[in-house]
């Protein structure tokens, strides 16, 4: 009886291992890491250009200011 329990038991460490080969797949596409900043001119702006991106950028991402010269254009 417990050569059957052993035997079960390698079984199911076998597909449970075989399950997580199977979902590992998915995490070694790469992300798009582009983030696009809407920004006005001062002080939101400059905060945005001089502290955030820089942050961003060593994480790996592409960061793009398009700057715009009113608060309504953006919306």
């Amino acid at each position: 009886m417990k050569k059957h329990g052993s035997l079960i038991a390698v079984i199911l460490l076998f597909v449970f291992a075989l399950t997580l080969t199977g979902c590992g797949g998915a995490a070694e596409k790469p992300a798009q890491k582009k983030i696009t900043f809407g920004v006005s001119p001062g002080p939101y702006g400059d905060m945005i250009r001089y502290a955030i991106k820089p942050g961003l950028e060593k994480k790996g991402y592409t960061v793009e200011l398009k700057e715009f010269s009113d608060w309504v254009q953006p919306n």
